[in-house]
């Protein structure tokens, strides 16, 4: 007998771990500017970091 289920254990753990990397790629959107000014970088370069993480 071949079982294709996930468990809910399982679900949940591959759940939470999807909600988790979404929420970590808009996370430093509004932290941006500070980014720039603690890095003393244009607010251009540091862009990159949003262009990194959603690439």
């Amino acid at each position: 007998m071949n079982n294709n289920t996930l468990s809910k254990s399982t679900l949940y753990l591959m759940s939470a771990a999807a909600g988790l990397v979404v929420a970590n790629l808009y996370f430093n959107h509004p932290l941006l500017y500070e980014i720039s000014v603690d890095l003393k970088v244009t607010k251009a370069a540091v862009s990159n970091v949003v262009l990194a993480t959603q690439s």
